[in-house]
Parts: C-alpha cells; sequence; structure tokens
C-alpha cells in the first residue's frame, strides 16, 4: 500500500473516526431536509419500517471507500472498480 493511502486509511480509521461518523450523520441529515426526498421516503415508509438502514447502508459504502481507498488513489473512479 502507498504512504498516502496508508495515511487516508489510519486518518478516517483511527484518529477521526468519530469526527468521520459525525459527517455521515450530518450528511444524511441534510438529505432527510430537502423536502422531496423527505416526502419520497415517508411515502415508501423508510422512516417508520427501516429507521436504521438507510445509515448502515451508507456507512457500509463509506467504510469501502475508505479502506479500498488504494483502489481509487490509482486515478479510476468508483463507477471503473
Amino acid at each position: 500500500m502507498q504512504d498516502h493511502c496508508q495515511i487516508y486509511y489510519l486518518m478516517n480509521g483511527y484518529e477521526f473516526f468519530w469526527d468521520m461518523t459525525r459527517s455521515l450523520e450530518v450528511a444524511l441529515m441534510r438529505t432527510y431536509c430537502v423536502p422531496s426526498i423527505s416526502k419520497l421516503l415517508n411515502q415508501i415508509g423508510e422512516f417508520t419500517h427501516r429507521p436504521q438502514k438507510r445509515y448502515d447502508d451508507m456507512s457500509i459504502i463509506v467504510g469501502e471507500m475508505i479502506h479500498s481507498s488504494k483502489i481509487y488513489a490509482s486515478g479510476s473512479t468508483p463507477s471503473d472498480v
């Protein structure tokens, strides 16, 4: 693993874990504040039937991006992988 990838991984996973968790929560909160998105999520039951699922799914995606940062460091994008 290249140095910059290792630094990125350690900073997000260990040094600033609390900060990364709060940033995920703020990002989801901002999504919920968009009236059209909130209306849709309410209509399909995401708020009442699966309130934790959206957070968990996003956490997995962000975690994979951090863990796999060495892949993206080569210049490829997530859609290329």
